[in-house]
């Protein structure tokens, strides 16, 4: 039996233990921020902010902000996928690429004195792809000429809440987003973590501020940008111009923005266009990721077995699979004179219409759980494959996007299924197990209809929930 040294133990009272637990309550509701810090050859105002930022943050008086904040000064591609925190505060210089995009110096990974630019576009499909679904409420841009970016995150990232993005439009002297930044936290930390209130209230200062004038402060802005996704509204574009209601050309600007398709937008660090060609699927026997698309598929009544495929699993000939989906209507996927079909159309224009016409709620369960363990295995595959060695740097880029761009799609046709099961009416009969006489396969058959049914109403529960929260 074992002894215990009695002597050693350490009491504590009840007083203490409760002081201890609002202690760590209150450390776990600070909010955590991390610093990404961009390489840059004149580093010396990102250098002052980042420290001065920490300075607010270890200030006695903050209340609000957790006081040891991540700091990544030299920033590369590991840091963006591995961060962790509430809010990510980049610092740094906008760069224009051969085409004209934006773009941020990052190294490639922590041990390598390589740097390479990466443009906005891929910057915001790597937040996307890395920080969705996670509880984010804040990126802040302090660098120049970001308004782009900013458009762009309000379509690639999703958040669990609501999320902010402030930017600057133009270029902006480094001075200004220095003291933009020191006066927002200041009251971020100091009286509130209220990201609306603290932007207000920075722009009024900087308007009071001698040398701030007018004329000096025309043609550069500071923006603020939130996406609400959890609660069906669109993104909205906040404050610009240093007014509360933004110019209509601003908001027109921010509108077309918004609507842009990254994907066939020139790709990242090269002027030359970015083909998406099939999104790295394999349908070879045994590929998990390839079983779950298939059984999306399936579902909704496509038929994808007796397909030639390639040595590596991808379909042969996407336009002889769809003239073999006899059970579907042809005019969903109409051919474009002279160009073949592509992949990503699949999951992106035409499964989606199929789901608005299916009336099977099993179906469509079976579909989207099916779609949902393909997110799920595509990102652990992402994850564990993102920056392969062996791998030319462009071509783990053009990887890592398609892979990035299938599980955009994948999720934006289970938005689809969650809004066509709204509208739905579900009968009666559908919620009860069918009578039957007894046996195994009878069990089965009954277990099988229980489980539809708790999904059904959950789901019914959930819509219901939406439409109370409107």
């Amino acid at each position: 039996m074992p002894v215990i040294a009695l002597h050693r133990i350490h009491l504590i009272s009840l007083g203490e233990a409760v002081l201890i637990l609002l202690f760590l309550l209150l450390q776990s509701s600070l909010c955590k921020v991390v610093i990404m810090q961009c390489e840059t050859l004149t580093s010396g105002y990102d250098n002052r902010e980042r420290e001065k930022l920490n300075k607010i943050f270890n200030n006695p008086e903050n209340k609000h902000i957790y006081k040891e904040a991540t700091i990544n000064q030299f920033l590369n591609l590991r840091h963006l996928q591995l961060a962790q925190g509430d809010v990510f505060h980049f610092i740094g210089h906008s760069l224009s690429l051969v085409d004209g995009a934006g773009a941020i110096i990052v190294g490639e990974n922590e041990d390598s004195a390589n740097f390479l630019k990466l443009s906005d576009i891929d910057l915001s499909l790597y937040l996307g792809t890395s920080h969705s679904d996670t509880p984010l409420r804040l990126i802040y841009l302090s660098m120049c000429d970001k308004f782009s970016l900013a458009c762009m995150l309000m379509s690639t990232l999703r958040s669990n809440g609501s999320f902010y993005v402030v930017c600057w439009n133009a270029k902006v002297p480094d001075k200004l987003v220095h003291d933009f930044s020191e006066q927002f936290y200041s009251y971020c930390a100091y009286t509130a973590f209220d990201i609306e209130k603290a932007f207000d209230t920075t722009v009024c200062n900087i308007l009071l501020t001698p040398g701030y004038s007018e004329e000096e402060r025309k043609g550069y802005y500071p923006c603020l940008f939130r996406q609400s996704y959890g609660d069906g509204h669109p993104p909205s574009l906040l404050r610009a111009n240093w007014k509360q209601m933004p110019d209509e050309d601003i908001i027109a600007r921010f509108n077309d923005l918004c609507a842009r398709d990254l994907v066939s937008e020139a790709f990242g660090s090269t002027s030359e266009p970015f083909h998406m060609v099939d999104g790295d699927r394999c349908w070879l026997k045994g590929n998990t990721i390839g079983n779950n698309e298939r059984g999306a598929l399936d579902a909704m009544g496509f038929e994808t077995r007796g397909h030639a495929l390639t040595v590596d699993g991808r379909v042969a000939d996407i336009d002889s699979f769809w003239s073999a989906q006899v059970k579907l209507d042809a005019n969903l996927w109409p051919a474009t004179a002279g160009k073949p079909r592509k992949w990503p159309q699949l999951w992106d224009e035409v499964l989606p219409q199929v789901i608005l016409t299916c009336t099977d709620i099993n179906k469509i369960n079976a579909c989207r759980r099916h779609l949902k363990t393909t997110i799920h295995l595509r990102s652990a595959d992402f994850q564990q494959k993102r920056n392969n060695a062996s791998l030319p740097p462009q071509e783990q880029r053009r990887r890592n996007r398609c892979h990035q761009h299938i599980i955009e799609v994948m999720k934006k046709a289970i938005q689809v299924i969650d809004g066509h099961m709204a509208t739905i009416k579900i009968p009666v009969s559908s919620l009860l197990p069918p009578e039957s006489a007894g046996g195994s396969s009878c069990r089965e058959s009954n277990q099988n209809s229980n489980k539809a049914s708790k999904t059904i109403m959950n789901t019914a529960t959930i819509t219901a929930s939406r439409k109370k929260r409107r």
